[in-house]
């Protein structure tokens, strides 16, 4: 039975980027294979990484096998990169930086990225720094730059975070990618003394990009303190409208997360009616996406019930909008 999961999203997209670094779910390469003759750990490992690839939980025996197999022998690097997609999976993100703090030595780039990434969510913006600007500056990758310049700003190193910032803003593949590097750097501007082409560079940003929030803010608190009070006014209400409609979809998705584990539930005690109605109060507000593994989440528990012909068209459906027709 394949189980349904959504996650929850968090700021910044990091569980995104947090998922794609933890390579969770692939088989280890001839570099990290250092494989324990624990069979007991062997069959564990391949457990979670296939409940992985599908989106399933972790069972508690695996995961505490799993932990302890990482104490025993912390350079497995097969049983820390499946650890560290079940803490993503959990969004437990102390343990995940608690798992990456291991000497230095035995840590790759794709390691201190992921640390970097976790500092950044837990604010720790210093530390965040001390492993992206190495990286950042071995590395043309604008993405690096980004984050390395986004870290230094927020740790108040506003002259170290002005060049990554700008190699960032200059680099990025669209507007929207350089949205927060030009924000950041017309903010570094203003608090240098020069307000107007601070305000100039905001425009620009809001211009191309008219719903990136912070840009709103940001033009918002410059053209008040030049002291356009209606045009501030008008940029901070655009902020607040644009907040209250990313407020409601970090609503929905919370909404999805919640009864996404209940459908899990659900399924696993073969209360299929329960599982049909969670289904369809989920359906209305996920995107196709998400709506073709619904359909095919139900295709399952209709099936189980005996209800073919129904299964049958739920899976049609899911295979539709896995097409992209929506109709």
């Amino acid at each position: 039975m394949v189980r349904f999961h959504v996650d929850s999203r968090v700021p910044l997209a990091l569980l995104a980027a947090l998922l794609l670094v933890s390579g969770c779910g692939r088989k280890p390469d001839a570099t990290e294979t250092k494989r324990t003759e624990d069979a007991a750990v062997a069959a564990a490992l391949e457990r979670v990484e296939s409940n992985l690839r599908v989106r399933r939980p972790c069972k508690v025996d695996d995961f505490r096998l799993l932990q302890a197999a990482n104490r025993n022998d912390p350079a497995d690097l097969r049983v820390r990169r499946v650890l560290q997609a079940v803490y993503v999976q959990r969004e437990d993100w102390q343990a995940l930086v608690d798992l990456q703090l291991v000497p230095s030595a035995a840590r790759t780039a794709a390691d201190d990225l992921l640390l970097a990434k976790l500092y950044i969510k837990l604010g720790r913006y210093r530390a965040a720094a001390a492993l992206l600007v190495p990286l950042a500056t071995a590395d043309s990758n604008v993405e690096l730059a980004r984050l390395a310049g986004h870290a230094l700003f927020y740790a108040g190193d506003s002259e170290g975070a002005r060049p990554l910032l700008e190699r960032a803003r200059t680099g990025a593949p669209s507007p929207r990618d350089a949205a927060e590097p030009a924000t950041l750097g017309a903010l570094i501007a203003f608090y240098g003394g020069d307000s107007e082409n601070a305000a100039l560079r905001l425009r620009e940003v809001v211009r191309l990009v008219p719903d990136y929030r912070p840009a709103h803010n940001a033009l918002g608190r410059v053209l008040a303190a030049r002291g356009d009070a209606a045009g501030a006014a008008r940029h901070f209400a655009t902020a607040s409208a644009l907040q209250e409609r990313e407020s409601g979809a970090e609503q929905r998705q919370a909404t999805l997360a919640s009864r996404a584990r209940d459908l899990n539930a659900a399924r696993s005690a073969q209360r299929h009616t329960d599982a049909e109605a969670i289904i369809a109060a989920m359906l209305p507000i996920a995107e196709p996406a998400l709506q073709a593994e619904l359909y095919r989440a139900l295709a399952e528990v209709l099936r189980a019930s005996g209800r073919d012909v129904e299964a049958h068209a739920a899976a049609a459906r899911a295979d539709s909008l896995a097409r992209g027709k929506n109709s």
